[in-house]
């Protein structure tokens, strides 16, 4: 009865041992659970800055894509009217050409 008895103190000090053991284990895992987790969310908010900086920086980039489209436009535009006007002075510099030249025939005739 006693050899029982000390068998059955053994066995219950081996399994708390064994019990505190895995409690250890359990605690130290869940630590570096935590741990994890910590760095995780510590990424997704650097994840989360960086992408509201981009975004940021996209809508920067298609305003000034609108911008830069519209001063194209106008530049394409003061061309078009500079190329006009420009012949419209061609042909008026020689309708004056042509005027005096006739002015300058009327006085010979005069003369």
């Amino acid at each position: 009865l006693e050899s029982l008895r000390s068998q059955k103190s053994t066995l219950e000090r081996e399994v708390a041992d064994d019990g505190s053991g895995l409690d250890d284990k359990i605690n130290k895992q869940r630590d570096q659970l935590d741990e994890l987790n910590r760095k995780y969310l510590a990424s997704l908010e650097e994840k989360n800055g960086i992408n509201e900086e981009l975004t940021e920086q996209v809508r920067k980039l298609l305003d000034l894509n609108f911008v830069i489209q519209k001063n194209s436009e106008q530049i394409a535009i003061a061309k078009q009217e500079i190329e006009f006007l420009r012949k419209e002075i061609e042909q008026k510099s020689k309708l004056v050409g042509d005027l005096e030249y006739e002015v300058e025939q009327r006085r010979n005739l005069i003369i």
